[in-house]
């Protein structure tokens, strides 16, 4: 799961700034987990921005875009 919010954070396709606001994750954590700052993130904070890309299939490694393939 955290690699999955991590490979969405990289590629971009959605500001940060959309991505805390949407997700209900602090920008400034967001920011840390997305440069690998926080090495191990809280589980909830990890959730909540693996819901946000999964269910808006924000990032194309999500399953649903390689089904859709």
């Amino acid at each position: 799961m955290l690699t999955f919010v991590l490979n969405a954070l990289r590629a971009r396709n959605v500001p940060w700034t959309i991505v805390a606001r949407e997700s209900g994750v602090p920008y400034q954590t967001l920011k840390k987990i997305g440069a690998g700052v926080t090495e191990n993130p809280g589980v909830m904070h990890v959730q909540a921005l693996f819901d946000y890309f999964h269910t808006r299939g924000a990032c194309s490694d999500s399953p649903a875009s390689k089904e859709a393939a």
